[in-house]
């Protein structure tokens, strides 16, 4: 829940990013919410990456961009401690939200078209 208006929420670089994140969780959540899926994220000290999810031994990192141009430094952190993970980038550079969000998730994570 904001005031903010829809322009003023663009506008605002950081609360559009949490709105955007916010949203790619909720559709993976809402799509991959059978039990042969986990959805999480990852940390390790300043590396971090938006979602985490599995499936069995498959491992899939996500980084979502909003836009900004932005590191992708936590990504390179997960693919190095777990090299055999895919890597997806959603927004941004990699695949475009609107695109993301009309399709189930899977679709991206059994045949990734964006991948770093």
């Amino acid at each position: 829940m904001s005031r903010l208006s829809f322009a003023d929420a663009r506008r605002d670089g950081a609360w559009w990013g949490h709105v955007v994140e916010n949203a790619v969780g909720a559709h993976l959540l809402s799509h991959l919410s059978e039990p042969i899926w986990q959805v999480t994220y990852w940390r390790e000290g300043d590396q971090e990456v938006d979602f985490v999810v599995t499936q069995g031994r498959e491992a899939w990192a996500l980084e979502v961009k909003s836009g900004r141009p932005g590191r992708h430094s936590g990504l390179r952190a997960f693919r190095a401690r777990y090299p055999r993970a895919h890597a997806l980038l959603v927004g941004g550079e990699g695949i475009p939200l609107e695109d993301y969000l009309a399709r189930s998730p899977a679709d991206f994570l059994h045949n990734p078209q964006v991948t770093l």
